[in-house]
């Protein structure tokens, strides 16, 4: 017997074109949303369109859900992929191509199951063909050396590798921190377990009850680190793998262009070759061979020319990706940044009924200092929003006057305080219109499958 996870997706469609406006409920395996990234990532990378990365296959995880009989373990894991695989799907549903996509509305509403993806392996042909491409993809960019000619991409890149490399060291620190709190909790659980034992067989009285309370202390301690622990692992590290994978996905986009690029050279040094054999030939009287390899210098030239265009095109696309993915970036930013000023006035509230107004009062310049963060972001989006709309409306912008501009409108951010609460609301009414409002209901359930033959 084979033992699975399913998961179970709900997902309420509103005014999106090609699906019904109704609430859909399907079940679907985790190999069923890698293939769905693989499907997504084939189509657009080469039209520029930045592909969310999906939660990889872990040979650490398989392990724990398959060899494990702790269901505690299992769904430990489960519930941690679910929460991943609720960001990957909302990152796709938020781009304007990708929610359309016919592969993409048949995952949502599609209640039969899929037919099984045979690729995504954790230990499969394919991962080998991915590895071998990538080492091919290597020596083209030693072979062919780009020497980047547009200011806007070597910024770009440049920054893009030190984020990933930033980004990627601050993940491993935070999950070392939520890694320690863990271990903490464990620790002081067990030795809450300890004290226990020692003040239910101690015969002083007065020691047994202080020995009782120290018991509850650190009991009540170690429910704080593990709930401590599991909202860093929620809040922080989870989020800091969706952005390294994001991150990643950006760099394979920027690394398609470079491939475009490089097949474009290509095509111009076979041509520069078949020109040279063509003279060669007219010279040695071979007038007839000369004539036939006119038509692959034909062939050759509308190759480089259709690559040379494609190549434009495709950095085009790109910077008006990378400006929507910041526009997305604002946007969860400036979510984050309500609900965090919700909590602090929830703490604020408790404070203020539990008499610690001193406390209450420290925390007040501290929501103040939030509300200033969520106007700026709040500002900040719909700077980008309507830089977006003036590029949809006036065109293509250079490179030089499309970087002054973003960076002229950021630079005017307002940090003043908005006392209208219906601006937010009309932006907010914004964005959710005309996308898929995605939510999941965990629904773990494991499918005994019969190994076939």
């Amino acid at each position: 017997m084979n033992a699975y996870i399913v998961y179970k997706l709900i997902t309420k469609s509103e005014g999106v074109p090609g699906i019904s406006d109704r609430t859909y409920e399907v079940w679907r395996r985790f190999s069923d949303f890698l293939g769905l990234h693989d499907k997504l990532f084939e189509k657009y990378i080469s039209k520029g369109i930045i592909v969310p990365a999906a939660p990889e296959k872990s040979i650490a995880a398989m392990t724990k859900t398959k060899a494990t009989s702790d269901p505690a373990t299992s769904r430990e894991v489960a519930v941690r992929r679910a929460r991943q695989l609720e960001r990957f799907m909302r990152r796709v549903v938020q781009h304007p191509r990708l929610r359309v996509d016919c592969d993409v509305r048949d995952f949502l509403t599609m209640e039969a199951e899929l037919p099984r993806a045979s690729q995504t392996a954790t230990l499969s042909g394919a991962g080998v063909k991915r590895m071998f491409k990538s080492v091919g993809e290597v020596f083209s960019k030693m072979a062919f050396h780009m020497e980047e000619g547009d200011r806007w991409f070597e910024q770009t890149q440049s920054h893009v590798e030190e984020l990933d490399e930033s980004l990627r060291k601050l993940l491993h620190l935070s999950e070392s921190l939520t890694s320690t709190r863990k271990e903490l909790a464990g620790a002081q659980e067990s030795m809450s377990k300890g004290l226990s034992m020692l003040a239910s067989c101690e015969e002083s009285t007065a020691l047994a009850r202080a020995l009782s309370h120290l018991t509850e202390t650190e009991e009540n301690a170690a429910a704080l680190w593990a709930k401590q622990s599991e909202m860093d692992s929620i809040r922080f590290t989870e989020s800091l793998s969706e952005y390294v994978g994001l991150v990643g996905s950006l760099k394979e986009l920027f690394a398609e262009r470079v491939r475009v690029w490089q097949n474009w050279q290509s095509a111009q040094q076979s041509l520069a070759r078949k020109r040279e054999q063509k003279a060669r030939l007219e010279l040695s009287g071979k007038n007839d061979r000369a004539s036939a390899l006119r038509d692959e210098m034909d062939e050759a030239i509308r190759r480089m020319d259709q690559l040379e265009a494609e190549f434009g095109d495709l950095s085009k696309l790109i910077r008006e990706e990378e400006l929507f993915a910041e526009r997305v970036r604002v946007w969860q930013n400036w979510q984050s940044a309500q609900q965090s000023l919700a909590r602090k006035r929830e703490q604020k509230a408790r404070l203020e009924l539990s008499g610690k107004n001193d406390r209450a009062s420290a925390l007040r310049d501290e929501m103040d200092e939030a509300i200033r963060r969520m106007d700026q972001l709040e500002a900040e989006f719909g700077d980008l929003s309507k830089l977006i709309q003036m590029n949809e409306e006036g065109g293509y912008l250079g490179a030089m006057t499309y970087q002054c501009l973003y960076s002229g409108i950021l630079d005017k951010l307002r940090s003043s305080k908005r006392d209208d609460d219906r601006a937010l609301a009309a932006i907010h009414v914004s964005v959710s219109a005309n996308q898929l409002v995605f939510q999941t209901s965990l629904i773990v359930k494991t499918v005994n499958e019969k190994l076939r033959r």
